[in-house]
């Protein structure tokens, strides 16, 4: 017991110690670690390419075709936040009305909320929430301007990277790091487990936006909701936000139904459609796309989700399930912490299946040894 106590807690510092220097340098980790996920999911673009043309020509295509999607990425959310935005100017006539009725309505049910309201929803207040918007929008911009330079600076690096890593030296610190005697190849292939994963959750996330942005379009525009093709588009981009952004993309065309036929009732019954759409997609389709390559607990997910947003805001959001699979996967990778991927992951038929694959390279690695001394 004295021996667990002694492990645990320099584990435990060293994990608050990480945390900490992960939030007060987040301006330098937060744009690293998402240039490290774009340049897992571009790099097979980059790999083929170079087999045909010369490297350099190679990494320019791939920066080109990353900055030509990230640019037709925020044009769309800009168009339809744009349209919806001049929507809700041209119909404030519209949500005064029902505020009002739902005022009354709350009051007569001793719910009073009129004037916390009309303190937060003055016209100051909204000059506020729009500066703060294109301040979240410079930010971004910039970020994305770091994250491209990162980006144009490993790219070129990959390659020799990987060799530095084959030629680790099993007999020194990667030995002692991963305890399977194989050294730096184990750890070449969690890398490329990692990645591998990466690029799975970007093209089933992907998938599964395309699907939503599709299903939402269609049912508003069946139900005759006004900017029904702009809705599909801010549910597809706030898709690859996890739980947050689909209660946002759930949220707004409710209220904006609302006053569109100046009724509660109806604003309710899109709620429940919009809910049902994205659950089904969310709980069943998308999952089964995933499969086994990403088992993750939902419960994990979405603490995961929230660790990250408050580490580094909207970029958190976005990578913070990517980055807690790459967690489970370093961490099963030594015997010491593998159960914490084990509490980690997703169903247990599928982290025991992993197990036994894992004990088993062990058991035939510590055979080699012993046979070799």
């Amino acid at each position: 017991m004295a021996g667990a106590s002694t492990i645990r807690i320099p584990a435990l510092s060293a994990t608050v110690l990480v945390t900490a220097a992960l939030y007060f340098a987040r301006s330098i980790f937060a744009p690293l670690a998402v240039a490290l996920f774009v340049m897992a999911v571009v790099w097979p673009i980059q790999e083929t390419l170079q087999k045909r043309i010369p490297k350099g020509l190679a990494i320019l295509v791939t920066i080109l075709v990353t900055v030509v999607v990230m640019i037709a990425f925020g044009s769309l959310i800009a168009w339809g936040l744009g349209e919806v935005g001049r929507w809700f100017m041209a119909n404030t006539a519209r949500f005064q009305s029902l505020f009002m009725e739902t005022t009354v309505w709350l009051e007569q049910h001793d719910i009073f909320i009129a004037d916390s309201l009309s303190d937060k929803f003055n016209a100051a207040s909204l000059m506020q929430y729009a500066s703060s918007v294109a301040d979240i929008v410079n930010s971004l911009i910039g970020f994305s301007l770091i994250v491209l330079i990162y980006m144009m600076l490993g790219l070129p690096e990959v390659d020799d990277f990987r060799q530095h890593i084959k030629n680790f030296d099993n007999r020194t610190a990667a030995s002692d790091f991963l305890h399977a005697g194989q050294g730096g190849t184990n750890f070449l292939q969690a890398i490329e487990t990692i990645s591998e994963k990466a690029r799975t959750y970007m093209v089933v996330r992907t998938l599964a936006s395309i699907l939503t942005g599709v299903a939402v379009w269609a049912f508003l525009w069946i139900e005759g909701v006004d900017l029904a093709p702009e809705w599909g588009v801010i549910a597809f981009a706030l898709n690859f936000i996890p739980y947050i952004g689909t209660l946002i993309a759930t949220v707004l065309p409710t209220v904006l139904a609302s006053a569109q036929f100046e009724s509660v009732q109806m604003g309710a019954y899109v709620f429940v459609g919009l809910i049902f759409v994205q659950s089904v997609i969310g709980s069943y389709i998308e999952p089964t796309f995933s499969g086994a390559k990403l088992a993750i607990s939902p419960f994990i997910s979405v603490v995961a989700l929230f660790m990250w947003s408050f580490l580094w805001g909207l970029p958190g959001a976005l990578i913070g399930v990517p980055l807690t699979l790459a967690v489970i996967t370093l961490c099963d990778l030594n015997p010491s912490s593998r159960w914490i991927a084990t509490m980690l992951s997703g169903p247990p038929k599928n982290t025991l299946a992993a197990q036994d694959v894992a004990h088993s390279v062990e058991k035939e690695v510590m055979k080699k040894m012993s046979d070799a001394h």
